[in-house]
């Protein structure tokens, strides 16, 4: 270890440092500087000490190759897989090819290994090693930064070493620290050659160390090439990179080699070592290689024999080898290795590495190969292979067709700027409608989730009304898709009056052509006040039908059909039929936690946390945020986490947690990119101006309120506060005009939730004994819809209205009702607005126990504790509750350990008592 105690020493403190959490150091350094050596030295220590060590090693012939790196590393510790949550086994194992099954979601891979990482180091601290970072597969560097986030349960200390500015990657995006390997100086350089020649004459000592600028491998490279005669003529130009000098001291063995032996070598370096011997053998057999061939390289040290795999002794000589090939001799050397490789995965690439021209039979393997890859969950590789098969067809048309989709792959594996780079590509040339209509929808999805740039929604109506299929049925099927992408976005990110009437009119003529239940609904979706009277008495049907389409044995009956569901719970929403929007949100969560998308999972828990909130169910959909912020942020969806944390401050505003509301809309503000997004920026500004109602700031609230007009639902939603801060600040005249043309909505719309809300907004403008009526028709119209919450907001409402007339008693019996829904919802806030006026009309009547208990027990926890406590209540372990939750088994049992303090229990059974009362015999 000469010239790197003191790096070694910063090693060994990490480790000595590790406490119930772990740590991450990333070595940096050039080829030669001594990271392997330094990894090798801590791994070796570590072992003396009783730690276990764990390692991998990326390898530039296995990028192609998913979860290659990350497999290697895991191995030792499979046996302990069963020991995983049932869902991150199953996902880790046939990420790994050990099983069948359907396409692993990427997150649960990911939360496998952190868990199988976690369980090893429970009983002694572990080191995983993971060398040449720069050439691990895409797959296992994005296992491998999910696990360095999140090592703050177990002591692991992990360490990677790293080549700058190979292959693309820098680092490890999540890298604690980093420990940046420099060239020894003379002195310790002259300690080096020393140790490797201690006869070498001073005057060649002192070449060495000025050829080798401080580099260790060159140091002893150098000093063997020395050791030799003619030592002048050999050593090479000092203006080269120390890399490329290597690189020509390690060919200049190769060029004195036998021609087999140098063929054996490049076949090996063609395999970067993965081929077997046997393997390399016979591929070389008609060149008339042998075993003995072997002989040469191993004596000259280039490789070495483990087991039977050649092993290049540095991978400056596997490049050197390789790059000073001719393009036909490494070609030769592909092909012969595809011929023998019993790998089908390595066949592959090995005959798309030996093809110099277009060749649809290659393409068309390796878009094979892509479907297998994506269907073991790794598909950053799945996208390389579709690109690479792109460039080898020879037909424009399945060029476009392979890089479509792997747009829509790298969409799904949350790379969106990969896959906005594609769309920009093809999305000028493409002509096939299948085609267009597949980057239409993932464009529109990375537009709603990610918020990558667009073309325009007037653009995508002129390609939508063009799509051309070989049938008329397919025709309209296409275009209705497509339509139905353009809606979707206009109705989730908001449009212009003007755009709105062309989509309108666009969604007519479909209709026109084929009045089929599809069609009809994305009318209703377009135009949802025109089509109510129709559609709205028997949407509970058309869900059915719809729902039949999308699912067959809760699978999709065909690629991308189970959004038909987030399309219906947008239509339910848009008329306003809450029960439905309800039951279109919760299959559409159920499809994508069985299938393992955690992306549209996130963005299922979003829509469904909305229909919570208009519910009340408050801690419900504070749940749903909570988890889809999570979800969004692990798989890269910002814009999906923007508009929960939307919901999530209206949620708080209506508890009255007016700092936790306020710091939610800035983080919907921030993640949205402060570009509009009707559903976000709405709900964000409604939050906002309940905050600024709830502190007296009317003026505030008004400017904010007034913000929520260009998402037609939330608007309707927001209207009786809109009003109220309108009548507080004088603008009586204005909100007339608001409350009319929502009386107008209502009556086409025809659905009691809206009119619970009209009739309070009237109530609020309305003067004597109206006002009364109002407020009495909006609770029954509240109760009609099933909104308990509503209900009370206008009960409270009411209560104030007929104290301020001195109805001291009939105030009573609004008040009350209101108070005890408050509180069983937990709507502190509110419930301290209402035991006011209780006071005020004279009633001493102190809140329930029961209920009094339940904003104490939701506010003493995180939303996160809260959910894994409901969920241990309910009776589920950890690995359970882990499934559900998406994190590892003993992260959830981290937060049961901070929760069960706060809660004042010490057993599963207390808090099944505290959560469930009546559950109590169960657990006795």
């Amino acid at each position: 270890m000469i010239g790197r105690e003191d790096e070694l020493a910063e090693l060994l403190g990490a480790l000595d440092s590790l406490g119930p959490g772990g740590q991450v150091v990333v070595v940096e350094g050039e080829p030669g500087i001594g990271k392997t050596t330094l990894v090798d030295g801590l791994a070796s220590l570590a072992t003396e000490r009783g730690l276990q060590v764990i390692r991998c090693a990326g390898s530039e012939g296995q990028l192609d190759v998913g979860f290659a790196a990350v497999h290697e590393l895991l191995h030792p510790l499979l046996g302990a897989a069963s020991n995983l949550p049932a869902r991150h086994r199953h996902a880790l194992l046939t990420a790994f090819g050990e099983l069948d099954g359907g396409q692993p979601d990427p997150l649960l891979i990911n939360l496998a290994a952190l868990g199988l990482l976690e369980d090893a180091a429970s009983s002694r601290p572990l080191v995983v090693v993971v060398e040449d970072l720069h050439w691990v597969d895409r797959s296992s560097i994005v296992v491998l930064d999910f696990v360095a986030r999140r090592l703050g349960n177990a002591p692991i200390l992990m360490v990677a070493t790293l080549r700058p500015a190979v292959g693309g990657l820098t680092t490890l995006p999540s890298a604690g620290s980093a420990l940046r390997l420099e060239p020894l100086d003379d002195a310790r350089a002259a300690d080096l050659v020393a140790h490797f020649r201690p006869l070498l004459p001073d005057r060649l000592r002192e070449r060495v160390v000025a050829e080798a600028a401080g580099n260790p491998l060159a140091i002893r490279e150098f000093s063997t090439v020395l050791a030799g005669k003619d030592a002048d003529r050999i050593l090479l130009p000092a203006r080269l990179p120390t890399s490329r000098r290597l690189e020509q001291s390690f060919l200049g063995d190769f060029a004195s080699l036998p021609d087999a032996s140098r063929q054996l070598l490049l076949l090996a370096s063609a395999d970067d070592a993965r081929a077997s011997l046997p393997e390399l053998l016979l591929a070389g057999r008609d060149l008339g290689i042998t075993v003995d061939d072997l002989g040469p390289i191993e004596h000259s040290r280039l490789v070495s024999v483990h087991r039977d795999h050649v092993v290049f002794g540095h991978p400056l000589v596997r490049s050197a080898v390789y790059g000073a090939a001719s393009t036909s001799e490494r070609a030769a050397a592909h092909r012969r290795l595809a011929a023998v490789s019993g790998d089908p995965v390595r066949a592959v690439s090995h005959r798309a590495a030996a093809t110099l021209t277009k060749d649809e039979a290659v393409a068309a393997e390796l878009a094979a190969m892509a479907d297998t890859a994506r269907l073991r969950g790794a598909l950053p590789e799945a996208v390389a292979a579709l690109r690479r098969a792109a460039v080898l067809s020879p037909a424009p048309a399945d060029r476009i067709h392979r890089l479509a989709v792997a747009a829509e792959y790298a969409r799904e594996a949350g790379a969106a700027a990969e896959a906005r780079d594609i769309l920009d590509e093809i999305l000028p040339v493409a002509e096939s409608a299948a085609d267009i209509n597949l980057l239409v929808t993932t464009e529109t999805m990375l537009a709603m989730t990610d918020g990558m740039p667009a073309r325009g929604l007037d653009e995508l109506l002129v390609v939508a009304a063009g799509l051309q299929a070989p049938s008329r049925a397919e025709t309209l099927m296409l275009r209705t898709r497509a339509l139905g992408s353009v809606v979707a976005r206009a109705w989730t990110m908001g449009a212009d009056d003007e755009l709105v009437e062309r989509i309108r009119e666009s969604a007519r003529q479909l209709v026109a052509a084929e009045d089929g239940l599809l069609q009809r609904i994305v009318l209703t979706l377009a135009d949802p006040v025109s089509q109510a009277p129709t559609i709205r008495p028997q949407l509970a049907q058309v869900y059915d039908g719809i729902k039949e389409a999308a699912l067959v044995d809760g699978r999709e009956r065909d690629p991308g059909t189970s959004q038909y569901l987030a399309f219906m719970q947008r239509v339910a929403e848009s008329v306003h039929d809450l029960v439905t929007a309800r039951r279109a949100a919760d299959d559409y969560l159920t499809f994508n936690q069985d299938a393992g998308t955690a992306s549209d999972e996130a963005t299922a828990l979003q829509a469904r946390s909305m229909i919570l909130l208009l519910a009340g169910e408050l801690a419900g959909a504070l749940a749903d945020c909570e988890q889809s912020i999570r979800l969004s942020e692990m798989t890269g969806s910002p814009r999906t986490a923007a508009a929960s944390a939307a919901v999530a401050a209206l949620v708080h505003a209506l508890r009255g947690a007016s700092t936790e509301a306020l710091h939610r809309v800035r983080d919907a503000d921030e993640l949205s990119g402060r570009h509009e997004h009707a559903l976000i920026s709405t709900r964000a500004r409604w939050a906002a101006g309940l905050v600024a109602m709830g502190e007296g700031r009317y003026s505030d609230a008004w400017l904010e309120l007034s913000r929520v007009s260009s998402h037609p639902s939330t608007a309707l939603w927001a209207l009786a506060d809109r009003v109220e801060a309108g009548v507080r600040t004088g603008r009586t005249d204005a909100v007339r005009v608001l409350v009319a043309q929502a009386e107008e909505q209502a009556e086409a719309l025809g659905a009691p939730f809206v009119w619970a809300i009209v009739h309070r907004a009237r109530a609020i403008l309305a003067e004597g004994t109206d006002a009364e009526e109002h407020y009495l028709r909006s609770i029954e119209e509240a109760r009609r819809a099933q909104a308990p919450f509503e209900a009370a907001r206008s009960q409270l409402a009411l209560g104030e209205w007929l104290r301020r007339r001195r109805r001291i008693v009939d105030a009573r019996v609004h008040l009350k009702a209101a108070l005890s829904e408050f509180e069983q919802v937990g709507a502190v806030g509110l419930v301290d607005r209402t035991a006011a006026e209780l006071r005020a009309a004279g009633s001493k009547r102190a809140p329930s126990p029961a209920s009094k208990n339940a904003p104490d027990v939701a506010g003493n926890l995180t939303p996160q504790e809260l959910q894994i406590a409901q969920l241990a209540a309910s009776g589920l372990s950890n690995k359970e509750i882990a499934d559900q939750v998406y994190l590892s088994h003993r992260t959830v049992g981290a937060h049961l350990y901070r929760a069960f303090p706060k809660l004042g229990v010490t057993t599963r059974a207390q808090l099944a008592y505290l959560f469930r009362p009546d559950a109590a015999h169960e657990t006795a």
